[in-house]
């Protein structure tokens, strides 16, 4: 116990000091020239003091922790996760899936959100139609008239024994995994206040899901909105090293731009470990499997804070994960083998 306490003391004085540099830094930078260095010292550390104590006053307690604990249920962490129902095994994000999923005997699936024209939620992970289904161009551009029009099996390399598989909407995904006794963990990228107060009536019209569901995204915007509607939602932050770098620049872009998005991924992942759980009040961190290892795990475990790892494969990394680290673990194949 006392070296617990001592790891967490020395844990929270590196992040402390952490945070002192990321603010005294550009201070010093900007206003070096014109005030001294002792006058940038202070400002700084009342800047610090001034959002350590927005923390404590905006930070969202987290959900009771039975709650967490009925939602893992007595099958965690040996249960996959199926990842988009289970997309080498189903196509992906599909009722076909969800069922599929079961049947190989995942206890919990893994969809994603998006929203069509007329501002329908529907379970696909692209932004755009073109990798999944017989479609072309951005969700965003159809109704769900024509959503459901779409062959989501079309280009499955299970298509022959799947010949046809449609988007389905957010309400129609949850029924159908509800009925059928799964968990769910949304993940959800759009964190507009559409986005955020259509997952709250979904849980007040489905109450269940309390037990039963959890918030995923990479946003930490939509899980502060979400809790502040709603602080009985379960919610986990994902996080990856280069989440900004992979989707906000490409190869073609500036140096200068891909060095803003590189030191933007640590501080967002700083900020995830330092003090975004705690504002959040998540029950949960999803993260990328190449990043995990057991001083993660503990870690987190520390803090009350579960586990989840995405995406694996391999059965001698799922065993891994599950057996040796105890985490969640978020697979294309519900199946134990690799397909």
């Amino acid at each position: 116990m006392a070296m617990l306490t001592l790891h967490i003391v020395l844990t929270s004085i590196f992040h402390l000091f952490t945070a002192f540099s990321l603010i005294f830094c550009p201070l010093y930078i900007a206003l070096g020239w014109l005030f001294s260095v002792e006058y940038c010292f202070y400002a700084a550390i009342t800047v610090l003091a001034g959002a350590l104590l927005a923390l404590l006053v905006f930070r969202i307690r987290r959900t009771d922790k039975q709650q967490l604990e009925t939602f893992k249920g007595s099958g965690w962490p040996s249960s996959n996760i199926a990842h988009r129902g289970g997309a080498i095994e189903a196509p992906e994000n599909t009722l076909v899936a969800f069922k599929e999923a079961s049947k190989n005997g995942s206890k919990f699936v893994e969809m994603d959100l998006e929203m069509t024209k007329d501002g329908i939620p529907v379970i696909l992970h692209d932004a755009t139609l073109d990798r999944t289904t017989d479609g072309m161009g951005p969700i965003k551009n159809y109704t769900l008239a024509e959503v459901v029009k779409l062959n989501a099996a079309a280009k499955h390399p299970l298509r022959d024994q799947f010949a046809h598989a449609t988007i389905p909407t957010l309400e129609e995904a949850t029924v159908e995994c509800l009925g059928l006794g799964l968990k769910i963990f949304f993940d959800v990228k759009d964190w507009s206040d559409k986005m955020v107060n259509t997952l709250v009536d979904l849980y007040r019209r489905h109450p269940a899901l309390y037990e039963r569901a959890m918030v995923c995204s990479f946003f930490p915007p939509l899980i502060y909105k979400l809790r502040r509607k709603d602080s009985t939602i379960l919610t986990g932050l994902t996080s990856s090293h280069n989440f900004l770098e992979n989707n906000f620049t490409t190869e073609t872009d500036p140096f200068w731009k891909r060095c803003l998005a590189a030191a933007g991924d640590y501080v967002l992942m700083w900020s995830h470990e330092a003090w975004l759980w705690l504002l959040c009040g998540n029950a949960a961190v999803l993260l990328n499997k190449k990043s995990v290892h057991q001083a993660t795990v503990d870690y987190w475990n520390q803090r009350g804070i579960q586990t989840v790892v995405w995406t694996v494969n391999e059965p001698v990394e799922k065993e891994y994960f599950h057996k040796s680290l105890e985490c969640g673990v978020i697979s294309d194949s519900v199946l134990a083998t690799k397909t």
